[in-house]
């Protein structure tokens, strides 16, 4: 396989053989080697591409058999000002596009690309609520970043149950899950830190979620009149 034939380091291989791109980089590798590139080509462009496998592993994707073209605005938003690079680190950005790019052309080939993804079913909820923060509780910029990522997660770990009517029917013990299965995810395989690496965000979202009852109840743009089980949380 094409991996073996550009890396040696079992590290390296099981890094890129795990997160949502494994598959897909699989692939890309046999093809590249297809298309003539030699190996050190292969290496330099799956490493680059490496890149955008751990944004995604970081949103907790789920293994993917297509990438759309919201996942690559969302890494390239995000990736020039995280990069940790040696020398120009524009010049490494603009490295890693070109890789993307040639990418994004193996994807197409095997029709596993999407121009653009369909809105989120949770994209009404998030940006009432958010709007809600911005004129009524006239939240920052900031604050507003933080309860957007906040309230994302944790409707996105809803799946189908994130519109009004099962929100309707949330409980806390399903909101207790969530915390629970956030803080087994954060933790790894060190547990001792866990409360470290759980803290911060488990304030962030125990806010979000005070907030958000508080919008639910009071804005009829929720189309929720209350949410009675889980104000106990």
């Amino acid at each position: 396989m094409a991996l073996e034939q550009a890396f040696e380091c079992p590290a390296t291989l099981a890094k890129l053989r795990g997160g949502p791109l494994g598959t897909l980089l699989e692939g890309f590798g046999d093809w590249l080697l297809e298309q003539g590139f030699s190996r050190h080509s292969v290496r330099k462009h799956l490493s680059n591409v490496s890149h955008l496998n751990e944004h995604l592993g970081r949103r907790r994707r789920p293994r993917l058999q297509r990438v759309s073209a919201d996942d690559l605005a969302g890494f390239f938003r995000a990736y020039p000002s995280r990069c940790r690079h040696r020398g120009s680190r524009e010049k490494h950005v603009r490295c890693v596009r070109w890789s993307v790019h040639r990418f994004v052309e193996y994807l197409k080939q095997r029709q596993r690309f999407a121009d653009s993804a369909p809105p989120p079913i949770y994209a009404p909820l998030r940006d009432a609520y958010l709007d809600w923060m911005r004129r009524c509780q006239h939240a920052a910029p900031g604050t507003l970043a933080v309860r957007s990522q906040s309230v994302t997660q944790f409707l996105q770990w809803l799946g189908p149950q994130a519109t009004p009517e099962g929100l309707a029917a949330l409980t806390a013990a399903q909101v207790e899950q969530f915390f629970l299965a956030d803080a087994e995810h954060r933790a790894g395989r060190d547990a001792g830190r866990c409360n470290r690496r759980c803290g911060p965000f488990s304030g962030s979202v125990g806010s979000a979620a005070t907030r958000w009852r508080l919008w639910t109840a009071r804005s009829p743009r929720s189309g929720l009149t209350s949410w009675p089980a889980c104000h106990a949380v």
